[in-house]
């Protein structure tokens, strides 16, 4: 006996899905641990950008390659030092400030789950293990999740009910990055 067409369409279609994360949670099966949504300010997204390129060292090669590799084309090309030199500082300020001349302030969406981070944007959605999140920090301003690809969610304090539940964001992330799974936050 054969099968109707439709199904056999549908399981080879399940099974070469190379989109779907095997960690990605399911409706039916994982909860949100926690959920934040907020709206980026501008200033802090300039500011999260600069210090990616300073303390997070593939933001900061990759930084460093392209201006060094504007200055050596601009000195083969022109023959002056001082072209290369303007090729760098060119491609050094367009690094810098494209995000934030791409940047659209919109309400973002946070469900952070025991298995990663789902990310909504508008219509745009996007989970990421937790083994793609390079690091969780807080400074004066925002809290920021780093991810693997030199992308960033920046989360301003403002998004929070009160500072000391800003720490325990903080510690109840780092936890289920680490895949402890007993989160009070």
């Amino acid at each position: 006996m054969t099968r109707p067409r439709a199904e056999r369409r549908r399981q080879a279609k399940a099974a070469v899905s190379p989109s779907i994360d095997a960690n990605q949670p399911s409706p039916a099966t994982d909860r949100a641990v926690m959920i934040l949504t907020y709206r980026t300010p501008y200033a802090i997204v300039v500011r999260a950008h600069v210090r990616s390129i300073v303390r997070q060292p593939k933001h900061t090669l990759a930084f460093l390659f392209c201006i060094g590799l504007a200055f050596a084309t601009g000195t083969i090309i022109a023959k002056s030092a001082l072209v290369g030199l303007a090729g760098a500082v060119g491609i050094g300020a367009l690094d810098i400030l494209c995000p934030q001349l791409l940047f659209n302030e919109e309400a973002e969406r946070l469900a952070f789950h025991p298995g990663g981070i789902r990310a909504s944007i508008g219509q745009w959605q996007r989970f990421y293990a937790w083994r793609h999140v390079a690091g969780i920090e807080r400074d004066r301003l925002a809290m920021t999740i780093y991810l693997a690809n030199l992308k960033a969610f920046v989360i301003p304090l403002s998004a929070f009910a009160n500072p000391n539940e800003i720490d325990a964001t903080v510690a109840a992330l780092n936890a289920l990055r680490r895949g402890v799974s007993a989160v009070t936050a």
